[in-house]
């Protein structure tokens, strides 16, 4: 074959010129459409692993883009600071108004978030104070119970001795001692009284809204289990009732209840809910109150909205006895009213002038309203809770009698709503560990194109730079995959602007010192860019992108397909020497040089396609691009680059003159092959010590796989995802996903599951 290629590069040589000319147009054509892209996901690993990975991405927010931006305090310092969070606002806010972003978080967005929760303003509106206290609450770790009056002395019959509150995720508990709890009923005796409370009064300081602005009690009440007479009721159904409770003698029977008082905003009255979801038990002079969070939340605290859950912060406490004396200190809290025989009672009466005026006194005198108070705190209840059959003197704050009452001012009870632990890691996986950064997450729409990729993140980094100078305390940087990207990017065509023009002159340095002469130079440069044009255009042909790591394919063509032109030019000058025609000579250096260039080739080729083996695509890729490009070069030095060179001597007389020019080159490695000769037995003794020692190095090699290693070492965009994976150990929480495909919408797999 190589024999038939000498005589067409001596027979046809215009035949082979034209045809890589037109090939080389056509190639030359396809270079526009190469794609210079290079993604991070390029370089992982392919295989079902990594593949399931982006299948999640793809699944669950892969048309998402992350951007993390570091923030920092200028000149060094904490930054839980009212200034610093107030600044970090104002760049999450800026950051928002980019078309292109999704939705972003930072730390400012809990704070911010706190504010709203706490005091019903934004973290803008709000003082220094408020937002010390908004930070404190999110990163304090709040214990789940509180302990009141753990030091009073000595106490009065049914005065409480201590409290405890405490609270899971589903109930909110209260315990109780309560001194000489277990001689009630001769004290209930002794007092002239049957119904006792023993209460908490407390504020919940978390307000989304001044509607919520409530104070509660949680009371424990004892009261005698049946009334003895209930008006508008019906004379009839009463005294079937007294009959039946006489006949069975538990008149005496008492029951325990739990019951919230309401006081709502700008009233001056409170009213008791009765929870009915509520457990209370009474053993000797302790006494356990248990609620369901979920029923106190319907009353505001710890308010829950659809499945979300706001915190709660109980403060502000009171604890007390206190009994029920009824009407001129009588106990008539067995005695009720029917509530809607009452409600339709008060309203006819209403309806008359005097009798209207008479009502409102008497309500004013016993109870601090009027008519239209009730009717609108009744008409304010609605949805709230129902209202209760029947009411009773009980029912209003004015008949209870406090018989002990201590303050507790400086407790604090922190509710906290399921995942709230949860949250606050997420919280503190924003800031990092010694408070001096703090990190804001941005999602971008994913654009379709690598080009508008890169335009987008070049387009946030320069939004950034513009905050971090109008930011007075703060400074910012960023860093993300799309940035590293467009980082890599323009490294790659920085690296490009070097590498291509100084292999380009080396070698022609080398050709110059080899040959001295002009066609010598410039031809073996010719056919090795024409190489490079047929490479490029097959790695359009074949849809391989040109990456970061092909950045290597031109200094490498260059360098090993050089030693083609060089072999068969030295063997072509060395006929020219001896006399031969250029017609002569080139066919014997095509058919003596080209056999063994073509199994230098092939051995080169093959050794390049061993990484198809490798498990990352764009190894192979870069492989299969050598494999290609050291055939191409082989393919002109033989076809393209001899014919020129016969068509450029074809006609001339060499003289013998040529025989005595000696080239540079030929007299150093005439040189070299004389100390070889020499000195063998030294030259192989070195040879063999360092290939020993060079074998036990590579016995120690580290064999590793960090896609890390294929980026840029001093990028700043790197440099700070490994500062952020250091300064933030929270935000690094690794999580195991199971991917589960195929028809998961049936009952089958939900069971599986």
């Amino acid at each position: 074959m190589i024999k038939l290629v000498s005589r067409a590069v001596q027979r046809h040589p215009w035949v082979i010129l034209c045809t890589t000319l037109v090939m080389t147009i056509f190639f030359s054509f396809l270079l526009p459409s190469i794609e210079m892209k290079t993604e991070i996901e390029d370089f992982m690993p392919d295989d079902e692993l990594v593949k399931a990975s982006f299948r999640c991405l793809r699944y669950f927010g892969g048309a998402k883009e992350m951007v993390l931006v570091r923030v920092e305090r200028e000149g060094g310092g904490s930054i839980l600071s009212p200034r610093i969070v107030r600044e970090m606002h104002l760049v999450e806010s800026e950051i928002r108004k980019i078309s292109e972003v999704n939705q972003s978080i930072g730390f400012s967005t809990f704070i911010n978030q706190a504010c709203l929760m706490e005091f019903g303003k934004d973290l803008s509106r709000c003082d220094d104070e408020k937002i010390d206290t908004a930070m404190a609450d999110l990163l304090k770790e709040w214990n789940q119970s509180i302990v009141l009056l753990s030091s009073r002395g000595e106490k009065d019959d049914l005065e409480i001795e201590n409290c405890r509150i405490s609270y899971n995720e589903t109930h909110l508990k209260i315990m109780m001692k309560v001194h000489g709890l277990s001689r009630l009923r001769s004290i209930m005796r002794k007092m002239r009284t049957n119904c006792f409370e023993w209460y908490i009064d407390f504020r919940n300081k978390i307000l989304p809204s001044k509607e919520l602005d409530i104070d509660y009690r949680i009371s424990a009440r004892i009261e005698p289990r049946y009334q003895i007479w209930e008006l508008g009721r019906g004379v009839f159904k009463n005294v079937r009732e007294l009959l039946s409770h006489a006949r069975n003698r538990d008149f005496g029977d008492f029951r325990k209840d739990v019951y919230l008082w309401i006081g709502l905003p700008n009233q001056s009255f409170s009213y008791p809910v009765h929870l009915e979801n509520a457990n209370l038990d009474i053993d000797g002079n302790e006494i356990t109150i248990s609620i369901p969070r979920d029923e106190l939340s319907r009353f505001g605290i710890g308010l829950r909205i659809y499945s979300f859950y706001l915190p709660a912060k109980l403060s502000d406490f009171r604890i007390g006895t206190r009994c029920y004396r009824g009407l001129f200190y009588t106990p008539c809290g067995r005695l009720a009213v029917n509530s809607s025989f009452l409600i339709d009672k008060m309203r006819r009466m209403n309806e008359r002038p005097i009798i209207g005026k008479i009502q409102d006194k008497i309500l004013e005198e016993f109870i601090g309203m009027r008519w239209e108070d009730i009717e609108r705190a009744l008409e304010e209840a609605k949805g709230i809770y129902e209202l209760p059959r029947s009411f009773s003197l009980k029912d209003v704050e004015g008949f209870w009698r406090k018989i002990d009452e201590v303050e507790e001012k400086n407790k604090i009870l922190f509710l906290k709503p399921p995942l709230f632990d949860e949250l606050r890691n997420d919280i503190l996986g924003l800031i990092s560990e010694d408070r001096r950064s703090s990190l804001i997450v941005v999602w971008l729409d994913r654009p379709e194109g690598y080009k508008e990729d890169l335009e987008l993140n070049g387009k946030i980094l320069k939004g950034l730079k513009r905050l971090d100078e109008r930011c007075q305390h703060i400074k910012i940087d960023a860093t993300g995959d799309g940035i590293v990207t467009l980082h890599v990017h323009e490294a790659t065509w920085r690296a490009r602007k070097i590498i291509e023009p100084l292999i380009f002159l080396i070698i022609l340095l080398i050709l110059l010192v080899s040959f001295r002469r002009f066609s010598y130079i410039i031809l073996p440069m010719v056919s090795l860019v024409v190489s490079l044009i047929w490479t490029f255009g097959t790695m359009v042909l074949f849809g391989i992108a040109f990456n970061t790591i092909m950045v290597a394919v031109i200094p490498l063509l260059l360098g090993l397909g050089v030693d083609y032109s060089v072999h068969l030019l030295h063997t072509y000058r060395k006929g020219i020497m001896e006399g031969k025609k250029a017609g002569d000579a080139i066919a014997i250096a095509v058919e003596e040089v080209g056999r063994g260039l073509f199994l230098a080739m092939l051995t080169t080729a093959i050794a390049f396609l061993s990484f198809l083996s490798a498990v990352v695509p764009p190894v192979r890729n870069f492989g299969i691009v050598l494999a290609i490009g050291i055939f191409y070069t082989f393919l002109h030095t033989i076809t393209f680059q001899a014919s020129i060179r016969y068509l450029l001597d074809r006609g001339k007389e060499f003289g013998s003159s040529a025989n005595k020019r000696n080239l540079l080159m030929e007299r150093l490695m005439m040189g070299f092959s004389k100390g070889l000769l020499k000195h063998g037995r030294y030259i192989i003794l070195s040879i063999a010590l360092v290939s020993v020692l060079m074998l036990w190095g590579a016995g120690h090699n580290r064999i590793s796989f960090d896609f890390k290693d294929l980026l840029p070492k001093d990028d700043p965009a790197v440099e700070l995802f490994d500062k952020i994976s250091s300064d933030f150990p929270h935000a690094g929480h690794d999580r195991e996903r199971i991917l589960i495909e195929g028809d998961v919408a049936s009952v089958e797999t939900l069971k599986g599951i």
